[in-house]
């Protein structure tokens, strides 16, 4: 809200915890924001994919769901709502996790099929991925072992600029531990 506040219009944000949005509601108003929030205490899916078609095409949503392939009650996805958005030509980051090697390649399948077919453009995907990360299990798991970031109709300088800041984050975090464990990272770019 901070960065957006003088070119966006209006903020929508869902959550189905009362106490998050409340959150919102707080800082909008300690920030002078508060005739451009609206919080929607519902699932963020079925709410997202009905408030679409009221949008302007110049939107950004920021989708950070975590499970980006679970059905909601109405049976979409995340990456549905990601791809509706990205096809009516609004800008889109989605933010996912995952903690095993399995799980990211069954995510990267379940994007790219996803996104065979869609009409979104300039579609980009990268990964920040802990080094010690393994095939099927969870082995010294400070939290989440591996996350991605899936932006579409976004310029090629920003993903450009993505791209660099998890380089960068690489870099940081390299020769790190956490609780005596291997705490370093490393980028992979995953070809749509």
């Amino acid at each position: 809200m901070n960065i957006l506040k003088e070119t966006a219009q209006q903020f929508f944000f869902f959550d189905v915890e009362a106490l998050a949005l409340a959150d919102v509601t707080s800082f909008a108003t300690a920030n002078g924001l508060s005739s451009k929030v609206k919080t929607l205490c519902q699932d963020s899916i079925q709410g997202t994919i009905h408030l679409l078609s009221s949008l302007p095409g110049t939107s950004l949503l920021h989708i950070d769901p975590y499970q980006i392939d679970q059905p909601g009650k109405e049976g979409y996805t995340y990456l549905d709502v990601f791809v509706k958005a990205t096809e009516l030509g609004m800008k889109c980051v989605l933010w996912y996790g995952f903690n095993t090697l399995n799980e990211k390649r069954k995510l990267n399948d379940y994007i790219r099929q996803s996104l065979s077919h869609s009409k979104g453009d300039n579609l980009y995907c990268v990964e920040w991925i802990m080094n010690r990360i393994q095939q099927d299990t969870v082995f010294g798991n400070p939290g989440i072992l591996g996350n991605g970031l899936l932006t579409g109709n976004l310029s090629e300088e920003t993903n450009h600029q993505i791209s660099e800041y998890t380089y960068l984050l690489e870099k940081i975090y390299q020769g790190r531990c956490y609780k005596d464990l291997d705490g370093g990272y490393y980028k992979e770019e995953i070809s749509l």
